[in-house]
């Protein structure tokens, strides 16, 4: 029964390390605000950005070495300017993203397990549902406990955006360098470097990089979608407020930040990070500027005994 409790909190950690961790968030409310910022070029007026999301994670233990793993995350991205800025384009956005991570989990030995998910998508503005609101994709991971304090997983996700098919490989990295210090990321989607001030207080730096598209079914644009971009760099302090309640407060800059609206159909031939081959597509409106943004989060979280 012991190791039956232990392999229930683990299995709930998903994109982060199996075996290895002494925490998990099952639960997780935030919320982000960027500050106004104008447009790069002569778009008049100031955008502004406010991002919401829910996490929750649920698991089901088959047994001690097969979990089936379930994940689930909404996101809300609204985008709104101080100005009209004509009607070529969308003058503001509310952007929905629901993602599903399902699929299993098994563990070979102590230090080696795979996981592998299929990851559908809902994304668009949801005013109406179509076959472009659906996205499917999917994870391959394999994990390695490499020794105490490290666990690395070498893998790949692909997902076939609205601009294409994107593939994107993964390493992720668990390392307890010291006792207060840890290292934990699944690059080169987000990295964190946290220490641990005390029992109650971790404060560190903060990365998160990802590029999503969506699919836009107002009837001013039926025919265009959204790709949205961002490299958010932020500092972060994380505090335990009672029991398994934390709250964590994220003060940053977004480095290539784009909501770049495409007509549909206009895609590239393939998609790394960073990287985009035949990409011909012509931009229908203007990027605005990065700035600085604050986020706060409130997490549920599980510790795991021994």
């Amino acid at each position: 029964m012991k190791s039956k409790i232990i392999v229930f909190a683990v299995c709930l950690l998903g994109t982060h390390s199996l075996f290895s961790q002494n925490s998990i968030d099952l639960l997780t409310f935030a919320g982000q605000y960027s500050a106004p910022q104008s447009y790069k070029n002569n778009t008049p007026g100031l955008a502004s950005e406010r991002i919401l999301n829910v996490n929750l994670k649920l698991p089901i233990v088959l047994n001690d070495k097969l979990i089936w793993y379930n994940e689930f995350s909404y996101f809300n991205f609204h985008v709104s300017n101080s100005e009209y800025i004509g009607d070529t384009v969308l003058n503001s956005m509310e952007l929905h993203a629901n993602i599903l991570q399902t699929g299993i989990m098994y563990k070979f030995s102590e230090k080696k397990a795979l996981v592998a998910l299929f990851v559908p998508r809902l994304m668009g503005d949801l005013k109406k549902i179509g076959n472009k609101t659906f996205q499917f994709g999917g994870m391959l991971m394999y994990e390695k406990k490499v020794r105490q304090g490290l666990t690395l997983r070498y893998g790949v996700s692909l997902n076939q955006e609205l601009f294409g098919p994107q593939l994107i490989p993964l390493l992720y990295v668990d390392w307890r360098i010291k006792k207060r210090w840890r290292i934990k990321g699944l690059l080169p989607i987000y990295l964190k470097i946290g220490y641990d001030v005390n029992e109650r207080l971790r404060i560190g730096f903060h990365q998160v990089g990802l590029i999503t598209s969506y699919d836009i079914t107002d009837t001013q644009f039926p025919n265009d979608y959204i790709q949205r971009e961002s490299i958010d760099l932020s500092l972060f302090s994380n505090i335990r407020l009672f029991d398994k309640v934390h709250f964590e407060a994220r003060f940053g800059y977004s480095l290539s930040r784009k909501y770049t609206q495409y007509r549909k159909g206009s895609k590239v031939d393939f998609a790394l990070p960073l990287v985009r081959f035949g990409d011909d597509r012509i931009q229908k409106n203007e990027n605005f500027k990065d700035g600085a943004f604050i986020n706060f989060r409130l997490m549920y979280r599980l510790p795991i005994v021994d």
